[in-house]
Order: C-alpha cells, then structure tokens, then sequence
C-alpha cells in the first residue's frame, strides 16, 4: 500500500494540479495590494526585522518570542534582507505557501481516506484539496501579508501529522524513531509559527477514531496505546507551549483573561453564533468581510441557542456516524463515506478550539483563523458529493451520468474560481478592502476609521474627514482606540492646512489622556504648523519620555529643533527616528535635510541618493536638492 507521504492517486493528479494553478491565477489581482491594517506594524514599521542579526540574537532565541510566532517573523526578516518592502515578493510567498499546504492537504486527507478503508483514494483527496486551495474563505490568510503566521503553521501542522503516520509505519525502529522526531520538530517549528498548531496531538487521535475497528476488537487496546504514545511527546510540547502562551497574554487588551467586558463564558457562547457564521460562509461565502460586526452574547439568546442546537446536532451526527461505522465492515462503501465524514466535522471544530473556545480574543469574528479548519467540511462536502453522484450515475443512463460526473465537478471548480477572483479584487487595494468592511459594518468605527485612514492615504481628504467623524460617532462600540481617531483626523486637518482645527479635534482626548504618546506627537505636527516652536518641541519631548521608540515622536522633536536652530540636537533625534524605521523614505528625508545644513556635500549628497532609491520618495524633490548642491550623476 502506498505511503502516507506519496501523492494521492495518479490518475488525480492533474486535476490537483489544475485546481492549484486556477487557485494561483485568482489570488493575482492581490499580489500588487499594498500593505493592510496590522502589516505596517508587524512587517514595515517592526524594527525588530530591520537587522537581520539583531534580530536571531535578541529575538528569536527568547522562548517562542514576545508575540509567540517567532518562525514567522524570521522568514519575514529573511525575506526583507533579500527583497526589501516589495510587497509583490511578500504576497508571492504567501500564495506559494497556500498552494504547497494545499498540496500536503490531498497528501493527509488521502491517507485518512486509506485508514478509513478504502485502499484507492481515488478523486476524493483531490476534490477536497482543490476545494480547500479554491475556497474564498481563505483569501485572508493568503491575501493578507501578517497572516503567514496562519499558512506556514498549518503547512507545518500537516507536515508533522504524515511524518508521524509514516514514522508508524517506518520498516524499522531507527527509522520510525527519526521520523517521529522530524514530526515532533514540525509540530515545535508550527507552534513558533502561530499557537493554532496545539491541537495536533487530538488530530492524529481522530485518524484513529475514523479507523475501522479491528475484527472482533482483537488488538484495539494495544493499537490506542500505540497511538497515545506517538502523540505523548507532541501533547507534552502543546501544554508547555499553552502555558507559556497563558502566562504571556496576562494584562493583554486584545488576547486572554483581561479583556475588559468579555469574559471567558460570553466568550464561549458568541462563538457559538461565530462558528455557525465560518460554516455559513463555507456553505455560501456572500457576506465576507475584513472586519465582521458581531454582538457579544451575554446569555443564552434566542440566536445563541438556536446555534447551539446547531451545532450540538452536527457535533452528535458526526460522533454518531464514527461510532455506527466502527461497527461496520471496514471496507463497506457506506461505512467508510460516515469516518470520512464523520472525521471532516470533527476536525472543523477541533482547529477551531484554540480561538473560538474559552480564551477571549477581542477580535470576535476573523477569517484567517478558518483556514485549516476548513480542510474538514471541504472533505465533508467532497464525500457528500462523490455519493450524491454515485446515485445519479446508477439512476441515469451511463453516458448521460459520465458526463454530468465530470460537468458538476468543473462546474464547482468555476464557481469557487469566480468567488475567490471576486474576493481577491477586495484584496487589490486597502481602500477596496475597507470600502467593503465599512459597507458591511456601516454601525461599526474600525471598518469606517480604517476607511477613512485609507482615503487620506490617497490624498481623497474631504471624503477622509467626513468617514473618521463618522467613526467618531460611533466610538463608543470600543472597536477603535478614540486616541487613533482624533489623531488620524488630525492628520487629515494637517493636509488640509488647517493647523488650527486639527490642534482641537486633539484637544478632548489630551484632556482625557495628557500623557499620551501618540496624541502629544500629533499635537506638536499641529504646533510646528503654526510655527509655535517651543510648544512643538515641549510636546514631542514629552511624548519620547513616554514612548522612546516612537519614531514619529523623535521626528517631530528633531523638526521643532531644527525650527528653533539647534541644529545638532535636532540631527541626534532625526538619526534616530531613521533608525527606528529605516525603511520609512520620510525618515530618511529629514535626516538629509538636517545634515544638509551642516554637513560636507558628499555626505548629503549620498543621503539624498539613497533617498531617490526608496519606495514611496520623492524622486522630484532628491533630484532638486542633488542639483543645488552640485552632486554628481
């Protein structure tokens, strides 16, 4: 019998391949879309990235990192070193790690399908992987750059699980023991990608649930005894991990126990009404958004226990259908279609646990975290499909039933194809991807104080203004920091040229938060504009002294001294601010100009170089000021 490692069946294959290369061509029109909401502050604006050494010396090696997904920063680090912000590179690697796990997706479910009791997968791994790769749903995870964290954790979950099926199978004891090793490296290296890999060891446990029982019980012990060996080293990893990852969220505003207004019991019962949500959107992917508006469930609602009835028949259905097939014959067509099945709705909620359980998470409702989860109701479908089929063919004439068994599998492929494609076009841009959010949540401030952000990016600031005072409106729902909104709508009075009203739009939210970092910052932009220079340079100073890695702060003190000409000082903090975001063109602007006033020629020559080169320059002004100082070509 073929290895739990080889490809699924050959005569499956191309239409596997088909399936990846349509799912590659779908996800183009997001290749080009420029960086959205948290990519800027994990991947852009992360000077932890920015040195490459600095970076494996002081980061990596602490335990799973600050935020727990080490392995991804890493290749995130790498991969600037060699490309830089070119965001094209950063979403092909993205793609190329979706179709590599999709690839490894038909390679587990195949060999579920074998232990099931089928000896000849057939189509089935194929139609469930090109399902998995095709499906809209999983443009967030792939289309959106932070959310590598999700794909290379879940290319290295099923890694783990087929080198730990084929490490039982191994010929000898040296080599199950090596592979079983590699396994355990896989499943450490998916954990340092994201934590959603702790559910891995109950995995490889609901392979042997959807086995069929051995003849007369013979041996059953000793084969779960056999099982929960090979998953004990992986749980030992997953409990220490959880406990560390516990430990770390204490105090957290956006994971743990110490979200304020979410507790662990309301948490549980709104993903309730979430989880039934993910399977709407699989059943039907209309409604799909970057930023789902969901009510926190306070009791057992009406809406809550309708989805828990749901739910609660889908979970007893499955166990039903495990439970009733054990009893069967292992190779009885019907009894291997209820494990598949049975295994598929189980694995969707057990990769669901880790974040739609009992550990809060502020964000209610997020996409990405369907991504893996989704292999399990694609294979549910793909066996539920195979046998709507085999009716029809023994129902209808043979070439009329040949036909229609390749027509309706084409025909899913183009649907799935057209609704990834329309998806991705979201993805293009972040003012598409808002404008869809906040038509999709028009009662909730993040879409539409994100939307705003995006319009004054794009120079729209009219209609920037008139979106943030919408999202101020609605601030009260907490969704949006109203620090972030009075300083974004600040930014667009700034660009406006209206100083003035930008210095009061701040000034309700410095009286509620006088220390505020980003408010003093933004204070002193408005005071620089109005050429009041000492008051720029007292609220810059004071918003270093309570963020001294806030390079925008360091900038705008730099500015205020160089207004007032303290040259020197104003150099020192202009330095700094590049290097706290050297891949920042704004940064690197000022320093020039600083050293501009004071430096040799050649030296500001270079900078001003350098500062051509940059994605987002000016390439107008460099080459203005490389003229007046007489650099040459």
């Amino acid at each position: 019998m073929p290895g739990p490692l080889n490809d699924p069946a050959r005569a499956a294959r191309p239409w596997l391949l088909a399936a990846l290369a349509l799912a590659a061509a779908c996800y183009l029109p997001a290749l080009g879309g420029a960086f959205q909401f948290d990519d800027v502050r994990a991947i852009a604006r992360n000077p932890a990235l920015a040195d490459l050494g600095a970076f494996l010396r002081d980061r990596f090696v602490q335990a799973f990192g600050p935020d727990g997904r080490p392995l991804t920063d890493l290749t995130f680090a790498l991969q600037l070193r060699l490309t830089g912000l070119d965001v094209r590179w950063l979403h092909a690697v993205n793609l190329l790690l979706h179709l590599a796990t999709s690839l490894l997706a038909a390679r587990w479910v195949s060999a579920l399908v074998r232990r099931a009791g089928r000896p000849d997968p057939g189509v089935l791994p194929a139609v469930a992987a090109a399902i998995f790769a095709l499906h809209p749903l999983q443009t967030e995870a792939v289309s959106y750059v932070a959310q590598r964290a999700e794909v290379l954790a879940s290319l290295l979950y099923l890694a783990a699980l087929l080198l730990l099926l084929a490490s039982e199978e191994a010929p000898s004891r040296a080599r199950s023991a090596l592979l079983a090793a590699a396994a355990l490296a896989a499943f450490v290296a998916a954990l340092a990608s994201k934590p959603v890999a702790l559910t891995l060891p109950a995995a490889w446990l609901l392979l042997w649930a959807a086995s069929p029982a051995p003849p007369g019980g013979a041996g059953a012990r000793g084969r779960w005894a056999g099982a929960l060996a090979r998953a004990a080293p992986l749980a030992a990893a997953a409990a220490l991990f959880a406990g560390s990852s516990l430990h770390r969220y204490r105090g957290r505003s956006d994971v743990g126990f110490d979200i304020a207004g979410l507790s662990p019991r309301e948490y549980l019962l709104t993903q309730l009404r979430v989880v039934l949500g993910y399977l709407r959107l699989f059943a039907w992917p209309s409604g799909q958004s970057m930023d789902h508006a969901v009510r926190v469930s306070r009791g057992l609602d009406p809406a809550t226990a309708g989805a828990l009835l749901v739910l609660a028949a889908l979970g007893a259905a499955a166990l039903t259908a495990l439970l009733w097939a054990r009893r069967r014959p292992a190779a009885e067509p019907a009894a291997v279609r209820a494990r598949l099945a049975g295994a598929g709705v189980l694995w969707f909620f057990l990769l669901l646990s880790p974040t739609s359980s009992v550990v809060p998470l502020a964000d209610l409702m997020v996409e990405h975290r369907v991504y893996l989860a989704l292999l399990g109701p694609a294979l549910a479908a793909a066996v539920a499909g195979e046998l709507a089929l085999a009716r029809l063919r023994s129902a209808l004439p043979a070439p009329f039933s040949t036909r229609l068994a390749l027509l309706v599998p084409v025909a899913l492929g183009a649907a799935l194809a057209g609704a990834l494609l329309h998806r991705n076009l979201a993805w293009a841009s972040p003012e598409a991807l808002w404008a869809d959010a906040a038509a999709k949540a028009p009662a909730k401030s993040r879409p539409r104080a994100n939307h705003g952000l995006t319009l004054y990016l794009a120079g729209r600031y009219a209609e920037a203004e008139a979106e943030l005072r919408r999202a101020s409106a609605l601030a009260s729902d907490g969704t949006t920091p109203p620090a972030h909104l009075a300083t974004n709508l600040a930014a667009v009075l700034l660009a406006e040229d209206r100083p003035g009203e930008a210095l009061a739009a701040l000034a309700p939210e410095l009286a509620r938060a006088p220390e505020d970092p980003l408010l003093l910052a933004s204070a002193s932009e408005a005071l620089f504009a109005l050429q009041r220079y000492p008051e720029a340079e007292e609220r810059a100073r004071r918003a270093v002294l309570a963020a001294p890695g806030l390079a925008s702060a360091r900038a705008d003190l730099g500015r205020a001294l160089f207004a007032l000409g303290r040259t020197d000082e104003a150099s020192r903090e202009l330095e700094e601010a590049w290097r706290l975001e050297p891949r920042e063109p704004s940064r690197l602007r000022d320093v020039a100009l600083a050293r501009e006033a004071g430096a040799p020629a050649p030296e500001s020559c270079g900078l001003w170089r350098a500062y051509a080169g940059m994605a987002g320059a000016e390439p107008g002004l460099a080459q203005e000021h490389l003229r007046s100082l007489g650099c040459a070509p």
